[in-house]
């Protein structure tokens, strides 16, 4: 082939996935995917996949995957361009990358890009909504300046236009997630403050930005591109790495107003993750600068469970971490501005390792004193046990549950090991026919690895926004990676995507395959109207306190129709 302008789709669709990897790791035919020990974090048993026919990896174990180029990625330590650069090379891959070449203009397009959004920032500081939202937040000119935060206005063609006039390619623009094209190019970003995300050398690879307004998402982050890689980088710990070397310890958040709040009230020493759980990669930009870690997560529940991952993350490096356990409802941000700074680093300063940050969720949450509260949360805690790869952590972690639960310390460790060795013989031999999947992750595992089905699922029956997505995706005959890599979807969102992809499934015939997807379109349906007739119900009452008969009568007969249907299924 001779010298093209090649993109990295075309690059990981000529090179054999399985043939890369087999260079680094022993892997093993399973099925019709590979499987070895992962690389990247420490186990004993395979839970490491690669399927040469979706052209992924992924790891059931920590977590990590994607494709090829991601994979030199990971094991080289190398930039995603470079990566691709040096898989190029290696199978003797005529390409000319344009942009990769030329990384500088990438940086030099991004810092503009954050000078234009700052300066326009600075310029409209009295316009009353941005004033309320800076003013409410705490927000002042001097941490405006040190985050070089800045402002885009509810513009389709700010940014667009700012960047035309210098002279700026759009095409590059749009590659760096700052423009987007339909029939011509416009902004990425509209009515928002604008928070640049910069790697560990200070080069501008991303943005965040926050709306002003009602607009959804509330958070809109620049999509990943061949500079940017959300679980390789933290926001904030460019600009606070002497802060964290200084007082030894890092405060991990969730949001860039979360660590800008902790910021602003003298709390520096924090950073933030950026739309994923926290990461490996993570971890060891942290470490050149602190082995004490503390996760100050969301009070809620969502918040307490991405606290217990990166507490085992952390713990299977051989580290200690610990967590906070904010009140209810209360991310940092909140909490901070409520409580001052006094008060927040009083509060903050009581964190806690694994084991008692289990304890205090357990004991403000459950009656420990009934038998079958103790049955169910001994099945919630195997899960998080054999996640658990450090031995003397695993020790520990028997002691501590053993007190928590006022039972036999014999009896708990013979519970948690018989799991976590079940657990690990099933490896990654788990079908989509596991009862705890849901109906719609099921069927959506099943249409990845059989899409000639999809013409045959009745969209109108699909609730889950991201299955509908995937479901629009396969339908339009998008593949698997070009999904991946949609910025619709956050890091967490793609592992989830990743793991459906790849759970097995085995049919003697194909009888029983089409029986198979007739049962889980047969509960997609059922569940959807089941749904529908509660939401009418709900309405019904409504309609009632406001006396409207026409309006009654209608949602009668919508659960009458509805009823026919559900019959009809039985």
């Amino acid at each position: 082939m001779k010298n093209a302008d090649i993109s990295f789709e075309q690059l990981r669709s000529r090179v054999d996935i399985v043939d890369v990897i087999s260079k680094y790791l022993t892997i093993k035919k399973y099925g019709d995917n590979y499987k070895g020990l992962c690389p990247f974090h420490h186990e004993k048993t395979p839970s490491f996949v690669v399927s040469p026919q979706k052209q992924i990896f992924h790891c059931f174990g920590c977590g990590e995957g994607g494709d090829v180029i991601k994979f030199i990625s990971k094991i080289e330590g190398l930039s995603y361009p470079n990566a691709g650069i040096k898989l190029a090379k290696d199978y003797n891959i005529k390409i000319n990358f344009k942009y990769q070449d030329s990384l500088e203009e990438y940086f030099t397009t991004t810092k503009l890009v954050m000078e234009i959004y700052h300066t326009n920032l600075l310029n409209n500081l009295n316009i009353p909504i941005i004033k309320n939202f800076l003013q409410n937040r705490g927000i002042s000119k001097e941490i405006i300046f040190k985050f070089f935060i800045g402002y885009a206005p509810d513009s389709y063609y700010f940014i667009s236009n700012e960047l035309e006039k210098r002279g700026i390619n759009l095409e590059l623009a749009e590659k760096l997630g700052i423009v987007k094209r339909k029939s011509d190019f416009y902004d990425y970003f509209r009515n928002r403050i604008i928070f640049p995300i910069l790697n560990i050398r200070g080069e501008v690879i991303a943005f965040g930005g926050r709306t002003l307004g009602e607009d959804n998402p509330k958070y809109l982050n620049s999509p990943e591109t061949s500079v940017y890689h959300k679980g390789s980088n933290l926001y904030g710990l460019f600009e606070n790495k002497d802060d964290i070397k200084r007082d030894d310890k890092v405060f991990i958040v969730e949001g860039y107003m979360d660590m800008i709040s902790l910021y602003s009230h003298g709390i520096k020493n924090s950073v933030a993750t950026l739309g994923t759980a926290f990461t490996e990669q993570q971890l060891k930009l942290i470490l050149r600068f602190t082995n004490n870690i503390v996760f100050l997560y969301d009070g809620d529940d969502a918040g307490v469970k991405a606290a217990i991952r990166g507490l085992i993350t952390a713990i299977n490096s051989d580290l200690n971490p610990k967590a906070v356990k904010l009140p209810d409802k209360k991310d940092p941000d909140d909490f901070v501005r409520e409580m001052g700074k006094e008060d927040c680093i009083e509060f903050i300063s009581k964190s806690y390792d694994l084991v008692m940050f289990l304890k205090i969720i357990i004991s403000n949450s459950i009656d420990l004193k009934k038998i079958e509260n103790k049955i169910k949360l001994m099945e919630r805690l195997k899960k998080i046990f054999s996640k658990i790869d450090n031995p003397l952590y695993k020790d520990y972690f028997i002691k501590g549950i053993a007190d928590i639960l006022t039972l036999d310390e014999r009896e708990v460790k013979s519970s948690l090991l018989k799991y976590s060795q079940s657990f690990t013989k099933r490896g990654v031999s788990i079908t989509s026919k596991e009862k705890n999947l849901d109906i719609e992750d099921q069927i959506t595992s099943f249409l990845l690895n059989n899409t000639d089905y999809i013409s045959k699922v009745e969209s109108n029956f699909i609730t889950n926004r991201n299955f509908l997505l995937i479901f629009e995706k396969l339908m339009a005959d998008i593949n698997l990676n070009d999904i991946l890599d949609d910025d619709s979807f956050d890091e967490q969102q793609r592992e989830h995507i990743r793991e459906l992809a790849l759970r097995e499934h085995s049919f003697e015939s194909s009888e029983e395959k089409d029986k198979f997807f007739k049962e889980l379109n047969h509960q997609l349906k059922e569940r959807a109207l089941k749904s529908r007739f509660k939401e009418l119900t709900a309405n019904i009452k409504k309609e009632e306190r406001e006396n409207n008969q026409e309006m009654i009568k209608s949602l009668i007969e919508e659960q009458n129709r509805i009823v026919e249907q559900l019959k009809i299924l039985k």
